[in-house]
């Protein structure tokens, strides 16, 4: 999913130090955490007792209203021994009879849930409803799971679904549990003419019935999670067109359900082709199309962005950052989603990420722009972790700054520390495969990339994933008798005082092209020695080619023990600097600029009156040492 919206999450999430167990979500732990907005604790385990294999919906639809009358059957089986099948359904809706294994059932409807007694260890059951949600909840998510909006553009209706995280309740009797993927469906939607109706799989029929009226009969044959079931229906004009995936012989069909509107069609065509291209290259880095036997296509709507429904992504427009954004979810969400909203960087992270590769892939002038735009996001946040310790905070799951950005972020770290492309986009791959239509954990991703590229990743998963903030470096050089480099590193968040990912310095030398070090990072005040015969002048930047979320800041040592025995003034400073000593001695005194360059250097005894007008405008560091004592303060020269 990709929202547009600008929004602010109000919420903390509390992290619970560095050394956190990384245990996969479906750990007793994470159970707790569980969604139970409308649910018991006790109904949600209830629920977990059986799976459903198979789903048959048959619903009358509009595109005018959100009105929907018909039924929905699930097949399903028992794990464990229980006493009635549970499911959510929104209690607006009319409960016109409930029919378990072609017999009529008894039922308890209590606010959102259903309570079906039932001894069968294979069931049947089939819900029949009818009605509209009457009051429009205030969601993060800008509705209710069943919506109709006006188009701007072209002031069409439309009707269209939206259920993650917890809404398919809100136009479904459904399970919702991400753990439990339904194997196969058949969705029937009745609609007038000549409205089109899009959804999961392959459009297996469009019939005319009396009335004016038409059935699209769609069916899937891939293991579908509830959220990703879908449906929209509008005034659509079918723009379908087929593209050839990498090794394979078989072409795939794109089918988009645009506004019939030739002024749009004109604008958007160019975009909406390179979904082809886009399909092309997200097979090639993470294995050919999940769902490739069937289809991908679009669904215009209202929604303010995208999101992900399996095979037919419903979206408000095809700028490419959204359409890569949804297609690469087809892989992170939809082949392999999250065990957990603890996890959703799983899917969000990894999408947010896809835009980037595209960028990279295809229009590698601008990929910079993307990268940088992560960047200016995450860096609002200077707390909160990517994990989501709060699976019931639908604004925090799907915080723009973290979830997606900083989670997009700590891939192109991730990628950097793996340091081999080859094996890294392997290891996305083999992700892909063992957990293919099934879900999986941070600590299942985690394994498998240790695994492929021989690492341990436990202090990246920590300090970036459970941890909070991000690095910020200080940096200067000095010369002697060799030349030292010096990097301080503070965080923005106490909460994870120290990241230990190896950092890139690029640095100037004297006569020589520049050069990148690539120095390891194990304290907060680190030294590093390199013999003078390198001729490293200065440091120029740090990170120079952005692949670690951090800031940088004037250099200053952490070691004070003046007491106010030395004083700087004026700052700002025009002309004249005065250093006042009180306590006399053998001191260095040394002016830095912000390349880390030491411009002046003098030893002193006592206080010290200097001169400043040779020295060009800006900040500086000034720094004082003797034997004992080390103080650090930036002033300005005007």
């Amino acid at each position: 999913m990709k929202l547009f919206l600008l929004f602010i999450s109000f919420f903390v999430v509390i992290f619970f130090g560095n050394t956190q167990e990384i245990n996969c979500s479906k750990s007793i732990k994470s159970q707790k955490k569980q969604k139970s907005v409308n649910l018991q604790r006790s109904d949600l385990e209830r629920m977990n007792n059986y799976n459903i294999t198979y789903l048959v919906m048959d619903l009358n639809i509009s595109s005018k209203n959100t009105k929907i009358s018909g039924y929905v059957c699930q097949n399903g089986y028992f794990k464990n021994e229980s006493d009635s099948i549970l499911l959510e359904l929104h209690p607006d809706y009319q409960i016109d009879s409930i029919l378990l294994n072609n017999t009529k059932s008894s039922f308890i409807q209590r606010n959102y849930l259903l309570i079906i007694p039932n001894k069968h260890k294979q069931f049947n059951v089939c819900v029949f409803y009818h009605g509209k949600i009457n009051n429009i909840q205030s969601q993060f998510m800008g509705g209710q799971g069943i919506i109709n909006g006006t188009d701007s553009y072209s002031q069409n209706k439309v009707t269209y679904t939206l259920s993650e995280p917890f809404s398919a309740s809100d136009w479904w009797p459904s399970k919702q549990s991400l753990n439990d993927k339904i194997d196969s469906a058949d969705l029937y939607f009745t609609t007038e003419a000549p409205d089109l109706v899009g959804s999961n799989g392959i459009l297996i029929s469009k019939t005319n019935l009396e009335n004016n009226l038409r059935k699209f009969h769609w069916k899937t044959r891939y293991p579908t999670t509830y959220y990703l079931f879908s449906f929209a229906v509008g005034p659509y004009l079918d723009y379908s067109f087929k593209t050839f995936l990498p090794n394979e012989k078989d072409s795939i069909l794109i089918q988009n359900f645009i506004y019939a509107d030739s002024i749009f069609f004109r604008l958007n065509k160019k975009n909406i082709d390179l979904t082809g291209e886009y399909l092309k290259t997200f097979s090639s880095i993470y294995g050919t199309y999940p769902f490739k036997n069937e289809k991908y296509g679009h669904c215009l709507s209202t929604i303010n962005g995208g999101m992900e429904h399996q095979t037919m992504t419903t979206l408000n427009g095809f700028n490419p950052n959204l359409v890569a954004h949804e297609l690469a979810h087809q892989w992170f969400g939809d082949h392999v989603t999250c065990s957990s909203y603890e996890d959703i960087w799983l899917n969000e992270g990894f999408a947010t990420y896809s835009e980037y590769l595209i960028y990279e892939r295809l229009f590698p002038d601008k990929k910079d722009i993307i990268l940088n735009s992560f960047i200016y996001r995450a860096k609002t946040k200077k707390e909160g972790s990517v994990f989501v310790d709060d699976t019931l905070n639908e604004s925090r799951i799907f915080s723009r700054e973290l979830s997606y950005d900083k989670g997009a972020l700590i891939i192109h770290t991730l990628r950097y520390l793996v340091n081999n492309d080859s094996l890294f986009f392997k290891s996305l791959k083999e992700y892909q495969l063992n957990f293919s239509h099934s879900f999986a954990c941070v600590s299942d991703f985690k394994k498998t990339v240790e695994k492929v590229c021989n690492l341990d990743l436990s202090n990246f998963f920590n300090e970036w994933y459970y941890g909070q903030g991000y690095p910020i470096y200080a940096y200067r050089t000095e010369k002697d008798l060799d030349t030292k480099i010096y990097i301080q590193q503070t965080t923005t968040s106490s909460k994870t005082p120290l990241f230990t990912t190896p950092i890139e310095v690029l640095v100037a030398r004297q006569d020589l092209p520049d050069s990148i070090l690539k120095l390891s990072i194990s304290k907060n005040n680190e030294v590093f020695t390199f013999p003078n015969s390198l001729k490293i002048d200065y440091i120029k930047s740090i990170d120079p080619n952005n692949y670690i979320l951090h800031e940088t800041t004037p250099y200053s040592s952490l070691q004070n023990t003046s007491n106010e025995t030395i004083k700087f003034y004026p700052n700002p400073c025009q002309n004249e600097l005065y250093i006042e000593i009180s306590n006399p001695g053998n001191y260095t005194f040394k002016l830095i600029d912000l390349q880390g360059r030491e411009v002046f250097i003098k030893e002193i005894n006592s206080s010290y009156k200097m001169n400043t007008e040779k020295f060009n405008k800006g900040i500086y560091l000034i720094e004082i040492s003797s034997e004992n004592t080390v103080i650090s303060k930036k002033i300005m020269f005007e």
